[in-house]
């Protein structure tokens, strides 16, 4: 019969489709549809499914799944909730989230309700790819599936804390505050990391600290580890507040909790930024009080603050100071105590020189800036005596400090002209005395064009 002729060729043009699509041979299997449509034979169902979940394991080929999935609805079929699911999920995997919104939203039309597993997923890819409004968007469909269905789709501590992380490091704390009260009322608590991020971001946008802080902590019940409270103490460091610095570390000290020497460092760093070397040197006696080592970090730092005041006797101290505990000096730590001879006045050009010695013998060869400090404290006349146990006879390490040397004179010459800016200059300045686009791509072709040998733009 013609009924049983039609079947007939269903079957034969299923067989051809499943072939096309194990061979990967997407003309064929457009072909073999397009040419069933056209005599007016419908495909069976089982083959359009098979034709679809082989395209989406093998290839992930979102134009291929969506052109079957077409021939799928045109013939009359519905799709599965594995098939809505598969689609969601291929398209937020090829960055196509706003594709994955829309075929969420036709399942949703269909009756049918997704998994909390896709939705953490579709969550947590959104934050991945930097989206943080799309994930927005997705808990809000979660929470729609929560009202309308009746049914309670957790959200993942996974989510919780990609989200919270990607907000923070775009510097949206609202946002990232937003995630951590879901959490909350979930009783999840999320990981440090993700603390640690949102400090950050507190740090560099100028947040209210310690309100963020009492948030997390007494409105919403997360417990802060030792990590997170280094992080506020440096917080508070970077915002240029010192005394809620020192308040933070004490509450630190008195927790009983073991202290590393990295939270103690943030407070001296902070205070040999602010010019307060002695301030430094008493957090770091409280360090020692407190039994913890302190590293050459620590060291390096206290020698700064004396360096820029120009206190060599200070920063030969402190180094000393520093072999007795078992630490050797490297670069930095010699670069600290010639910038200490350059400061000094008068200058000490014979602690300079037996600085260098000792640096030679040791196998340290004088990195670029210790180099500069040598000839500020030696002199133009004593540095070109000195050239050839610098550089070691070697002409490229001459040259590169010569193309040091241009790049700080233009560097001096930049920074001077931002300080007292001419109107004749061409260059505009914002209220808030930060320089526009413009004048920052003025200022880096300028580097560009004053560069002539490549050492410099290698050091950079």
């Amino acid at each position: 019969s013609v009924e049983d002729t039609m079947q007939m060729s269903a079957k034969a043009y299923a067989s051809l489709l499943r072939e096309a699509v194990k061979r990967g041979d997407d003309p064929a299997l457009k072909l073999w549809l397009e040419e069933a449509n056209t005599k007016g034979i419908t495909i069976m169902q089982e083959a359009l499914d098979y034709c679809f979940f082989k395209i989406v394991d093998q290839r992930q080929d979102w134009a291929m799944a969506t052109f079957v999935v077409e021939q799928i609805l045109k013939a009359g079929y519905a799709l599965s909730a594995d098939q809505y699911g598969t689609l969601v999920g291929l398209a937020a995997d090829v960055d196509s989230h706003a594709e994955a919104e829309l075929w969420f939203d036709h399942a949703r039309k269909a009756g049918l309700v997704p998994s909390g597993v896709q939705f953490n997923r579709l969550i947590a890819e959104a934050a991945s790819r930097r989206d943080v409004d799309c994930c927005n968007r997705w808990l809000a469909r979660l929470k729609d599936v929560d009202s309308t269905e009746g049914v309670r789709l957790p959200l993942s501590l996974w989510a919780v804390n990609q989200v919270v992380g990607r907000a923070s490091k775009q510097d949206k704390t609202a946002l990232a505050d937003q995630w951590l009260q879901e959490a909350a009322d979930l009783k999840l608590q999320p990981d440090q990391r993700a603390f640690e991020l949102l400090f950050q971001a507190y740090a560099r946008t100028g947040g209210d600290i310690r309100a963020a802080k009492k948030r997390l902590v007494q409105d919403m019940g997360f417990k802060l580890e030792m990590l997170v409270q280094e992080q506020i103490v440096e917080s508070f460091v970077k915002q240029g507040k010192m005394k809620d610095a020192e308040l933070e570390l004490e509450l630190v000290r008195k927790s009983g909790e073991e202290l590393r020497a990295h939270a103690f460092r943030h407070v001296i760093q902070g205070y040999v930024e602010h010019l307060d070397t002695a301030s430094a040197e008493k957090w770091f006696n409280n360090m020692i009080e407190d039994g913890v080592a302190p590293d050459t970090k620590c060291f390096r730092l206290i020698m700064q603050g004396h360096a820029l005041a120009g206190n060599v006797a200070a920063v030969a101290m402190w180094m000393d100071n520093m072999e007795i505990m078992g630490m050797k000096p490297d670069n930095d730590h010699f670069a600290h105590m010639l910038k200490a001879c350059a400061n000094a006045a008068p200058r000490r050009a014979d602690v300079a020189t037996g600085v260098l010695d000792q640096m030679l013998k040791q196998g340290i060869a004088p990195s670029l800036q210790s180099v500069a400090h040598i000839e500020k404290a030696v002199g133009a006349k004593n540095f070109a005596a000195l050239q050839d146990k610098i550089f070691m006879s070697s002409e490229r390490r001459r040259q590169g400090y010569a193309a040091f040397k241009q790049e700080q004179s233009i560097e001096t010459s930049l920074a001077a002209k931002e300080k007292a800016p001419s109107k004749t200059s061409g260059w505009k300045w914002s209220e808030s005395g930060q320089q526009d686009s413009k004048t920052k791509q003025k200022r880096k072709n300028t580097r560009r064009l004053d560069s002539p040998n490549p050492v410099a733009k290698v050091r950079k």
